[in-house]
């Protein structure tokens, strides 16, 4: 069964960039250098219910995951490479840190939680302002699994009442790119509230 037609695909697509120019803005003043979102378009959007997802990554995935509370209630998780969290936590820290092991090993983690709390504050924002609903995320978390316990954490957060929409991020700033892979999980009223502003801006 389809969850959103093309409509409302594009009105959650309006939803989600705006959100991401926001998190860019904010990510270029936290890492003190220009970075640029790329849009996501309505092809870039899947929409998955029981269905497998599969990761493309083959060793550990850092799991940075929000609960969204309020009026409307959700799960958003981003998803890194053990790649890309490195050379964030490498390139967002100051040398004297990255440097020093002991150091490195005490923040390595609060710069993956900071960026994931900029990310998905900005989306969880905008979906709030626009659907008009009191809403905010929870204090991120952090999880490391390996690549093959992905499915089974789907599942686990994937009951029948809840889709989840997931796409392909991509930050891009001069001397790096970082593209998490964003989930957010949404249950039957979230869903409606985006069918009904599609069908009040089509009018």
């Amino acid at each position: 069964m389809e969850v959103f037609n093309k409509t409302e695909l594009q009105t959650a697509e309006s939803i989600i960039n705006q959100g991401l120019k926001s998190a860019a803005e904010t990510l270029s003043f936290f890492m003190k250098e220009s970075i640029e979102v790329k849009q996501i378009g309505v092809n870039d959007l899947g929409i998955a219910n029981k269905g497998p997802l599969k990761l493309k990554c083959t060793t550990n995935a850092h799991l940075l995951t929000t609960h969204v509370v309020g009026e409307l209630e959700g799960f958003c998780c981003l998803v890194f490479s053990e790649e890309e969290a490195q050379l964030l936590q490498k390139t967002a820290l100051p040398p004297e840190v990255v440097n020093d092991p002991v150091m490195f090993e005490g923040m390595k983690d609060a710069i993956l939680l900071e960026v994931d709390n900029i990310i998905a504050a900005a989306v969880i924002t905008q979906f709030a302002n626009l659907l008009k609903r009191k809403m905010h995320g929870s204090v991120p978390e952090l999880s490391v699994i390996d690549a093959t316990k992905f499915d089974a954490f789907i599942k686990e957060h994937l009951d029948d009442r809840s889709h989840v929409i997931n796409f392909r991020t991509n930050f891009v700033a001069p001397q790096k790119s970082f593209s998490p892979m964003f989930l957010w999980f949404m249950n039957q009223p979230f869903i409606d509230d985006i069918k009904q502003l599609s069908a009040q801006g089509s009018r």
